[in-house]
């Protein structure tokens, strides 16, 4: 039997979800930003159509809800559960950090070959869940962050992971390098992050 790939991501990137589908026995998904973004995205509100479409996105964001309705999907969630489903992959909704963990720590012991998160983060932790400042920089609550100082707390997941596993643990999204540092040094696997954007 394959074992267990576990799979987190965020964000409105469809494509790492993609990668690994039929590769994956079980995905972990974080849904309430993908709720919140299909909100903002699938209607152009009146007070949007008098901003400056150019800087805000709105008919960019429209267009990629459009897109997702014309695969035969009601949101973005669903298009993630849709090909899931079709993959014959278990699908788990994550809407907090403490679910993250949770949800590792379900697993059977020597089951995950390697964690994906796909998503925005900073240099202290990923983002579950993005908001902007007044001058457009990311950011997130801390109640939104799987943080890299939360890792270490989760030691004992280690035996979650198989060992024999070649597999490296990628965390795509800008300012990840920190967190998969210490993925890899807590768990003693291999991992991956970006240094920057």
């Amino acid at each position: 039997m394959d074992k267990l790939y576990c799979t987190i991501a965020t964000g409105r990137a469809e494509k790492p979800v993609q990668e690994t589908i039929g590769r994956s026995g079980s995905l972990g998904f974080v849904r309430a930003p993908y709720r919140r973004r299909w909100q903002d995205d699938s209607v152009i509100t009146k007070k949007e159509k008098k901003e400056v479409d150019g800087y805000h996105l709105h008919s960019i964001r429209k267009a990629a809800a459009d897109k997702i309705i014309g695969k035969g999907a009601s949101s973005y969630v669903n298009r993630i559960q849709t090909i899931a489903n079709t993959n014959g992959i278990k699908y788990k909704g994550i809407n907090k950090p403490s679910e993250f963990w949770s949800y590792l720590q379900s697993l059977g012991d020597n089951s995950i070959s390697r964690v994906w998160y796909s998503g925005h983060a900073s240099g202290s932790g990923l983002m579950l869940a993005l908001t902007h400042s007044n001058t457009c920089v990311a950011q997130a609550s801390p109640n939104d962050m799987i943080l890299n100082t939360d890792i270490s707390k989760y030691v004992s997941l280690k035996k979650k992971f198989n060992s024999k596993s070649m597999s490296v643990s990628k965390f795509y999204g800008c300012y990840t390098e920190g967190f998969a540092k210490e993925w890899s040094k807590t768990f003693k696997l291999g991992a991956a992050g970006a240094k920057q954007k």
